[in-house]
């Protein structure tokens, strides 16, 4: 695999006539914590722990076929994860996962949405409520990678956006 930034033109199409396939194209984005304004957080939208994880798993198990951070994974090493749900009717609608680092920049490594509906104003709950929890455990920095549709949301909480990320895959024989 091969990541640049999109504007890295001459590498991309080096990859392209070399039969790599594109298998990601996101939005770089950073959050300064010390920037972060506080914003009132929902209270349908809880902290997963051990006690309550098959909320969290039920709605991972929905899309994660062989995504390497699988529910079993993230429930393995949970004391280094952040999980946020939504909750609707005692059921998880809608999570985000980050992941905790030593130095202060956690990474948002992905959103769940009972079904697979994207919804723009729980990307935004969740996503504050993840900037409240990161800023208040220390952290410096928040990362997210994103889809362009959730670029208005990121931003509305404060992201700053960095750059298009792609990154190009091929089998070899």
């Amino acid at each position: 695999m091969f990541k640049f930034s999109k504007t890295n033109t001459k590498a991309i199409a080096y990859l392209k006539d070399h039969n790599f396939r594109l298998i990601d194209d996101s939005c770089h984005n950073i959050a300064f914590l010390n920037e972060f304004k506080d914003q009132r957080s929902k209270s349908d939208i809880i902290r997963i722990n051990k006690g309550n994880y098959d909320l969290f798993r039920k709605l991972h198990r929905e899309k994660e076929s062989d995504m390497y951070y699988n529910s079993d994974r993230i429930y393995d090493d949970l004391d280094h994860w952040v999980i946020l749900a939504k909750l609707k009717d005692d059921q998880a609608i809608a999570s985000l996962y980050y992941i905790l680092d030593d130095e202060g920049y956690d990474e948002i490594f992905g959103f769940d949405f009972k079904d697979g509906s994207y919804d723009p104003d729980v990307h935004l709950e969740l996503l504050l409520k993840a900037l409240k929890t990161a800023k208040e455990s220390g952290a410096k920095y928040m990362i997210y990678f994103c889809e362009e549709k959730e670029q208005a949301s990121v931003t509305k909480c404060g992201f700053k956006f960095i750059d298009r990320y792609v990154c190009y895959k091929r089998e070899l024989n």
